[in-house]
Parts: structure tokens; sequence; C-alpha cells
């Protein structure tokens, strides 16, 4: 059989398009992306199969392949095919590298020509590109960036902002509502998990903060984690503790930090005398070497006994 039809075959596991026919030809063939939804930087593999639809017996087929990804084209696969009416394949593997494109849905396209006849056929998808969880601070509607290292109390005091906390009279411990956490997105963004917290410093001061999982991408505060800053206020002194978050993307998508290996900062200073206590959330000054005070911007009584209210 000289003659020869080239068509697209369908496949169950097909997440490009369905089958289209494109005209004389033996060739066909159905094409794969693995993951339809991954996190920025995984290598995506994408397979085509190709075929010979001519009974056995028949004239094989001569073949060129290719990829077409946003930032370029793949190598191309040339070979022959047997005819065996289709009953087998020859695997084909290319690989999306989603490290080179921006966060959103992008395209990729397999294209096979029939070398023999010139006749060509393409098959089009997506893949949806998700940036790496991000978390922040939401303080008043504004989305605060979180440190990369571990903060100092001695690198700079801390610039005067009017939202630091404190509160008068005496009393063994006072609590402050502490900024939203918050996963800062460049949209589309993963979900975040806060898989531990590791405090270093004085023990005075102490979280609410417990660890989450796929905590969606919004700067919204309605949105976000709340949590709480206890200060122990029973014996006078300058406290500070700063706090390592130790987080990763949601686990369930290809690509995904490891479980605790991205690390976010901040600190926490509180000065308690006999009168009451005073303080400061702090990170890093956007666009020095210092600290800015963000301080809390609301307080919340605790329920326990012995315990005020931070005003």
């Amino acid at each position: 059989m000289s003659g020869s039809q080239l068509f697209i075959r369908c496949s169950v596991l097909l997440f490009i398009v369905p089958a289209v026919y494109a005209g004389p030809g033996q060739l066909s063939m159905s094409s794969q992306i693995q993951y339809p939804t991954v996190i920025q930087g995984y290598q995506d593999p994408v397979t085509a199969q190709i075929y010979n639809e001519a009974a056995p017996g028949s004239d094989p087929v001569n073949f060129s392949v290719y990829a077409t990804f946003p930032y370029g084209s793949s190598g191309t696969y040339s070979g022959t095919r047997a005819a065996d009416g289709g009953s087998g394949y020859l695997n084909l593997p290319f690989s999306f590298n989603s490290g080179l494109v921006s966060p959103g849905s992008q395209t990729v396209s397999v294209t096979a020509t029939d070398t023999g006849t010139g006749g060509s056929l393409t098959q089009s998808g997506s893949v949806l590109v998700l940036a790496h969880a991000d978390p922040a601070f939401n303080i008043g509607g504004n989305v605060v960036q979180l440190s990369s290292q571990p903060l100092s109390p001695a690198a700079q005091e801390p610039s005067v902002d009017p939202l630091a906390f404190g509160a008068t009279g005496g009393g063994e411990s006072f609590a402050a509502r502490a900024p939203n956490a918050i996963n800062d997105p460049v949209a589309p963004t993963a979900g975040l998990d806060l898989d531990s917290i590791t405090a270093i410093g004085d023990s005075q001061i102490t979280l609410t903060l417990a660890p989450f999982t796929d905590l969606a991408a919004n700067d919204d505060p309605a949105f976000g984690d709340p949590f709480q800053i206890l200060v122990d206020g029973s014996v006078p002194g300058v406290y500070f503790t700063d706090f390592e978050l130790n987080y990763s993307d949601e686990q369930d998508l290809p690509g995904a930090d490891a479980t605790g290996s991205e690390h976010a900062y901040f600190a926490v200073q509180v000065t308690v005398t006999p009168g009451g206590v005073t303080g400061e959330v702090l990170v890093p000054e956007p666009g020095s070497g210092g600290l800015l005070a963000l301080g809390l911007l609301s307080v919340l009584p605790v329920a326990r006994s012995h315990r005020r209210l931070i005003a």
C-alpha cells in the first residue's frame, strides 16, 4: 500500500485536543501532558505516541515530531514506523520547563509530519503554572513582606511607629492581636503550608500562630490566618524573640517545595516595666538595612485570669 492517511488518534489520557484528521497519510498521533497544573520550575513531561494505522504488510511511514512551548521549540525526533494496523506505537518524550514561563495558563503543542507526503498535524493544550507560595503579613490593609534572614535586636534601632503596642498597670501576662498571616499572591499562586514555627530568643514572648495547610493566595486579611502575640509581663526587662516560619507549597502539586524547606522571619521586641508593657513587631525596612516597627493594630482581652488587655 503506497498511499497513506495522516490523522490524529484519540487517547484516554489525552489532555490536549480531541482527534482530528489531516488528509492523506498512514501516520496517526496521540499526545499527553502529564500534569495539567504544576508549580513554577517543574519539568512537566509531554509525550507523543506515533502510530501507523495501515494494515500489516503495508508501507512503513517516515515521520518527524517536535513540541512547541512558549519559550521556543524542542528538538525534532525523526524515524520510521512499521505498518501494524495501529496496534503499537513509538513513545516520544518531551519536557515542558515551567521555570521558563510566568505564572498563568501556558500553551503546549506537539506537531507530527509525514515526511513522505509532507502532511502534518498539531495537537495543542494548556498547563496552568502556579507561583510558589509566599508568606507575608497584612497590616491595616498593607501587605508587608517578611525577612529571608533572622533579625537581630542589635542591627539598628527600629524606626518609631505610632502603632507599636503598649499597656499600663500590673499583671502577669499581656496579649495583642498580631498581623494576619497571608499567602501573598503573584497570581496564580500555589497554596501555602505553614509546616512549623521556630522561636529563637526570650521565652517571655510567644505566639498563638499554629501550622496550617493550603492557605489560598489572597491579600485580603479575611482570607488570612489571624493570631496573637502573648507577653509574660511578670518580670521587668527588655525581651526579643525572632520567629522563623518554616513553610512550603501545598504538597499535592508537582513542583512543590519540600515540607519545611523554605523560611521567613519576623521579630517581636518588648519592654516590660512595673508600669506596663511596650513593644514592636519588626521586619526589615524596605530599601535599608534597618528594622521597621510595624506594631500591633488592635488588641484583644485574653480569657484567662490575671491577664490584662494591651491598649
